[in-house]
């Protein structure tokens, strides 16, 4: 590495020129653009370990992560794969999933614990020192001792932690002797408004990274983690955007508290920002200069490997703020509407709250702005694969933190039903909050919605229609199922009545996603094995179509133009390649689309992204209206609010028909409404 880059110092090879650059790089600082300030001259202490000039630096080295966790403030947490077990060879950090930090906002250890992480710096010196050893036995005591003399001294959270301590010894004392009680204090740390920008100057004693105050719940705009003077464990998760992650977590390259990557990093000239993987090769390129990051062994790799991991998340971000820029946000939305809120998890709801809040810069719920939730908890909970009823339960809105933030406002007019249905509009309240309901978790089928054993489900409900041709008429009813097997089943029966002369088979092209280039795995997934799954995410391998089908879109194709997840079309006219289409549902009804084949995944599955939807599911009818319903209960249903959504898709009893096959000798189904969800408001 003899040639140096011109704008920035950084070593190279002489190979890695780029054409008509000269020794300009893009690797180190992207041709001169990116530029960031040198960290602060390291303790004389700290250096010494790392350049090998202390005798005791290799023990240091081989236990750098162990150290470096014992200063932190903030816990990293990861699902960290466990090499210990496998074959020897070179040391390797990695990790399964994503990336998250969490700062315990107790200022005291709970009654029993011991005080970890920022609790250590408001006790004595030497108890943090007994602490930190008994919490890992392999540290030198003389290199504990030093660090704790370091951390002190020259650590601008440290110096926080401790001014905290002292503070509230003086509220104490004050209290004492005043016989009078104080408000709360509290230590926020905080980006205050005016503070200098450039994150890597040292940090000053007049530019505060913390403030003290006393109110007892008021938290300023712009504060981000705050300890209370409690004893209380509270874990709080930190953004991985957040600038002093990198100084709490990872000590030994920021001993002086001084900030890692943030947003606000602009490049020289211009007014784009410094994204983080322009910040990583920048800060590991090798220079002529002491450079810590390349010296720490384990820990710089587990450094580059949580920075790699937050690359693609912090790319998403910036690509979020430049499509919805906070202006916009800030000056134009004000409410926001969401519909059917039940179905959603408690997790989008509050990944929603945060993120608002990050974009408003404030700690208002849902940033200060006004969120309206529409939705009946009679119908459909959140799906989790396998879930137990306790889990479904859990992943309710209503049992989120968030929840008691809302105010209930109840409809008393069905809007759906017809003026004159009253006596229908009571069976369906009695049937969703599970009045009707008997011991063994049944109810009675009435007679006048009840059809015959001997009827046919298809005929009765298209089977005059398809005769005489009335295809838009048959695109306003449905036939509805608990399970995906009796619905394909009951589609294939639909299409056998319509004519056969313009019938087209497509097939798809199936194929599976082997990163590891496995030509085993090939050679024993046979394509004749791949044609034959049929999970519900995909079209099936072989689609019969006819004009005048009656089919549904299984993905987002466009949103704009009204063809997302579960619109209904009516197909016109089959092509080679293409579907020619008639939008059936949404404000886009009556409009022509095309639809051409696409590759689904998981299991790359090349095909029209549709199914057959003479039948569909009962969750999938949730929010569509019918003019006639054909309900197929030949097997009960297995959910809470499926029975009441399929029995609401319709405005009168007399466009109601339930069928319960021959094998029933009773007139009783099951229904499982959970009452916890339906009447209980908060948790």
């Amino acid at each position: 590495m003899d040639v140096s880059c011109i704008h920035c110092n950084a070593k190279h090879f002489a190979a890695e020129r780029i054409s008509n650059k000269g020794d300009s790089f893009h690797d180190c600082c992207n041709h001169g653009k990116v530029y960031l300030e040198p960290l602060p001259e390291f303790p004389h202490f700290l250096r010494a370990l790392y350049e090998g000039n202390h005798e005791k630096s290799n023990h240091f080295l081989n236990y750098i992560r162990s150290y470096n966790s014992s200063f932190s403030f903030a816990f990293f947490n990861a699902n960290m794969i466990n090499f210990s077990e496998r074959r020897p060879g070179p040391y390797c950090f990695k990790i399964q999933g994503q990336i998250y930090y969490q700062v315990n906002t107790a200022l005291y250890a709970a009654e029993n614990e011991n005080p970890t992480y920022g609790q250590l710096f408001i006790v004595d010196s030497n108890e943090a020192i007994n602490y930190r050893l008994q919490q890992t036995s392999n540290l030198d005591l003389e290199i504990i001792h030093n660090f704790e003399y370091m951390m002190r001294k020259y650590n601008i959270f440290t110096q926080s932690y401790q001014m905290m301590g002292e503070e509230l010894e003086n509220q104490r004392r004050k209290e004492t002797e005043s016989n009078n009680l104080f408000p709360e204090l509290q230590l926020i740390f905080t980006l205050k408004p005016g503070m200098d920008r450039r994150r890597y100057n040292i940090q000053r004693t007049n530019e505060v990274a913390t403030i003290f105050s006393t109110t007892a719940d008021g938290d300023i705009p712009e504060s981000y983690v705050i300890i209370r003077n409690k004893s209380t464990k509270i874990l709080q998760k930190v953004s991985t955007m957040d600038p002093n992650v990198e100084p709490w977590v990872y000590l030994l390259f920021f001993p002086y508290g001084t900030q890692g990557w943030h947003r606000n990093l602009i490049k020289i000239n211009s007014n784009k920002r410094i994204i983080r993987g322009q910040y990583i090769k920048y800060r590991i390129a090798i220079r002529n200069e002491f450079n810590v990051f390349i010296l720490d062994r384990r820990l710089f790799q587990q450094w580059l490997v949580d920075n790699y991991v937050k690359i693609e998340k912090d790319e998403l971000w910036e690509t979020f703020k430049l499509e919805m820029s906070e202006d916009y946000i800030r000056k134009e939305i004000e409410i926001f509407i969401w519909d059917e809120a039940p179905m959603a998890p408690r997790y989008a709801l509050e990944i929603m709250d945060r993120t608002l809040r990050d974009i408003m810069n404030n700690n208002l719920p849902f940033g200060g702005k006004i969120v309206i939730l529409g939705g009946d908890f009679r119908q459909l909970l959140p799906i989790k694969m396998h879930a137990s009823r306790s889990e479904i339960i859990n992943l309710s809105i209503k049992c989120s933190p968030i929840w008691k933030y809302f105010k209930k406002f109840p409809l008393i007019q069905n809007m759906r039903l017809l003026p004159e249905e009253i006596e229908f509009a009571k069976y369906l309240l009695d049937m969703g909050n599970g009045i009707l309901n008997d011991t063994n978790n049944c109810i009675q089928i009435p007679e006048n919605c009840l059809a015959s054993p001997d009827d046919n489900i298809v005929n009765d409900i298209y089977g005059e229609l398809i005769k005489k041709k009335e295809f838009m008429e048959m695109s306003k009813c449905a036939i509805l199922s608990a399970r995906n097997i009796d619905v394909d089943e009951i589609n294939k029966e639909v299409v056998e009545l319509l004519d056969t002369t313009n019938e087209r088979i497509y097939t798809s092209i199936d194929s599976i996603v082997n990163d590891n280039n496995d030509n085993e795995i090939n050679k024993v997934l046979l394509p004749e094995y791949l044609n034959s799954l049929s999970p519900p995410s995909l079209p099936p391998y072989e689609l019969r179509l006819k004009p005048y089908c009656i089919i549904m879109l299984i993905r987002n194709l466009s949103i704009n133009d009204g063809l997302c997840n579960g619109t209904r079309l009516m197909i016109t006219e089959l092509q080679n390649h293409l579907l020619k289409c008639m939008i059936l549902t949404g404000d886009k009804t009556g409009d022509i689309v095309f639809i051409n084949r696409i590759t689904l995944y998981c299991e790359n599955r090349r095909q029209f992204p549709i199914k057959l939807a003479f039948a569909m599911t009962i969750n999938k009818s949730q929010g569509q209206t019918f003019e006639k319903v054909g309900i197929d209960l030949r097997r009960d249903v297995f959910n809470h609010g499926q029975l009441y959504v399929a029995f609401s898709r319709v405005r009168s009893w007399q466009t109601l028909k339930i069928y319960l096959g021959k094998q029933r000798d009773n007139k009783y189904v099951k229904n499982y409404p959970v009452s916890k969800i339906i009447f209980q408001q908060r948790y």
